[in-house]
């Protein structure tokens, strides 16, 4: 059995979606994502659900450095104090 000291890696995640209304013509709505870190508090929020999955994807390569300094080209910040929808 695997102790949880023998863990080199842990993510938790809090995974929040909503719609919001497009600024387009049409009154199409489009899905936003985010995920809040649970021991930082940390969000970062995506256009799509492939950016999500390709933040996510980084997030399990072995090479911590290089994962944390592509994540920025993957996702955007979202400012901590900004309100859910």
């Amino acid at each position: 059995m695997v102790q949880p000291s023998e863990h080199l890696q842990y993510f938790a995640y809090i995974l929040r979606l909503w719609q919001e209304q497009s600024a387009a013509l049409d009154q199409s709505s489009v899905w936003r994502l985010s995920v809040e870190d649970v021991r930082t508090h940390e969000r970062r929020g995506f256009a799509s659900l492939e950016d999500l999955l390709a933040f996510l994807q980084l997030q399990m390569e072995v090479d911590d450095s290089a994962a944390s300094s592509r994540n920025q080209s993957v996702c955007t910040r979202i400012n901590t104090d900004s309100t859910d929808k």
